[in-house]
């Protein structure tokens, strides 16, 4: 069924009842979460503060995970930028991976500009929790300060998870032993 049969059935009455569900029920904490995640952002500025952006104009970089970064001198912000709205106009979608890959890479970019900076730290203003978090993991792997995020135990244990899985970790091995046999993979020999 396409937009515009749903659309004549609603204009008929007949998927009413469930648009007024859809309508009448709270939306979850999930869902709000799950809809912010969509729309991840975060802003950090120097440690001795910034302008108000307002007449500013930033230079905007299209970095590394897809995004655009906006830099004010002294506020830098990154976002999905022009993905908010799909694929920028006359180019494919170069955005790479899942919105945590895109995150994770987006935040390195933003940690190695204020590295590039010489800003001594960085205070974080405000931004979507998840890339926060990926903003003080990359942080923390370069020794760069950051103020205004304190870590949740939880945060300390994917920062660790992060540090410590290698590529090979990810990887199924070559034998998989399931009572005894060996199955699934392409080395494993069939004795039959």
């Amino acid at each position: 069924m396409n937009g515009k049969e749903i659309w004549e059935q609603v204009a008929k009455g007949e998927l009413s009842h469930a648009m007024d569900e859809a309508a009448q029920r709270p939306i979850t904490p999930e869902e709000i979460y799950y809809l912010l995640s969509k729309y991840a952002y975060i802003k950090v500025h120097h440690p001795d503060g910034f302008k108000p952006t307002a007449g500013r104009t930033p230079t905007i970089t299209h970095v590394k995970g897809g995004w655009d970064l906006y830099d004010y001198g002294d506020l830098v912000a990154v976002c999905p930028g022009e993905y908010l709205h799909g694929a920028r106009e006359g180019k494919e979608n170069d955005m790479t991976g899942t919105a945590v890959n895109q995150m994770k890479e987006t935040a390195n970019a933003l940690v190695g500009v204020c590295v590039d900076k010489g800003w001594p730290s960085a205070v974080v203003l405000n931004g979507f929790y998840g890339m926060v978090r990926a903003f003080w993991i990359g942080a923390e792997s370069k020794n760069f300060p950051i103020l205004g995020f304190t870590p949740t135990q939880d945060d300390r244990v994917i920062n660790a998870w992060v540090n410590t899985v290698t590529p090979e970790a990810l990887t199924a091995p070559n034998v998989l032993t399931v009572g005894g046999s060996s199955v699934g993979t392409p080395d494993s020999q069939d004795d039959e």
